[in-house]
């Protein structure tokens, strides 16, 4: 659900932040001044900062829940730093092939004394060498 808001929140901000061109913008309607933008934008504050006055319980509840939400991320936050800052065990690293348990190692001690000798070259290439 809050995936879906924030995708249409910033779907809806690059495309009020796209440019339009002079007469797609004159040929919709009414202009609005920056002037006429603040003075809205002031008058939303001033009523979002009388919110609490006129719904005491609804500021208290959500006041309850940002620092349920502060406390979690803090915890979420110690806990990747910790993650982040431990020391490795000396389990970590990467062991011999002996040391492996027999049913994750089919290779016997044979099979792994043998030189890695590639794929078969093409006949173009066993030419040239053969040539040289």
């Amino acid at each position: 659900m809050f995936f879906l808001i924030r995708v249409t929140f910033w779907i809806g901000l690059v495309l009020v932040l796209v440019p339009a061109g002079k007469s797609q913008v004159e040929a919709q309607g009414p202009q609005i001044s920056a002037f006429d933008a603040w003075s809205v934008a002031s008058a939303t504050f001033s009523d979002l900062s009388q919110f609490c006055t006129r719904q005491e319980q609804a500021c208290a509840i959500g006041g309850q829940v940002m620092s349920a939400i502060g406390h979690r991320a803090q915890s979420g936050a110690k806990t990747i730093y910790a993650y982040l800052t431990e020391p490795k065990a000396s389990g970590d690293k990467a062991t011999p092939a002996e040391a492996v348990p027999p049913s994750q190692s089919t290779l016997t001690a044979a099979d792994r004394a043998l030189d890695w000798r590639g794929p078969p070259l093409r006949r173009e290439a066993r030419a040239q060498i053969a040539a040289d």
